[in-house]
């Protein structure tokens, strides 16, 4: 992972085998490799040194208002099982929704439902 976004090539194998479970349009998909080789080099040296591997689970039983957690099915970056038994038990008043056969990037593999699944949980 540390040098997944050095260059577009590996942005994109990255996007195609571990973020997205189901295949993003090409204008998206463009974007989101810009996106991940367009920061500077120390952000990307750093979030996989340092920033996730961060445990901040402790801190999840602080957030004191409901939480919906929306899960890919195929997400191989926070499964499904870490995401029930690490955020959803470490928060006091949490839902959680899986998509089924979406992966990590929820909002761009399947943004109707996610933005379906925010309206009906916020009541709007």
């Amino acid at each position: 992972m540390a040098g997944a976004y050095d260059n577009a090539e590996g942005a994109a194998w990255t996007v195609d085998n571990v973020l997205s479970a189901t295949p993003l349009s090409e204008d998206v998909r463009s974007r989101v490799i810009a996106d991940s080789v367009g920061g500077s080099r120390s952000a990307r040296k750093f979030w996989p040194e340092f920033g996730i591997a961060e445990d901040v689970s402790a801190n999840l039983g602080r957030i004191a208002v409901p939480v919906l957690v929306i899960g890919g099915a195929n997400d191989k970056v926070d499964g499904v099982e870490m995401l029930k038994t690490v955020v959803v038990k470490g928060l006091p008043d949490a839902a959680m929704t899986v998509i089924p056969r979406i992966g990590h990037l929820l909002p761009l593999e399947a943004p109707g439902e996610v933005a379906d699944l925010i309206v009906a949980f916020a009541g709007i």
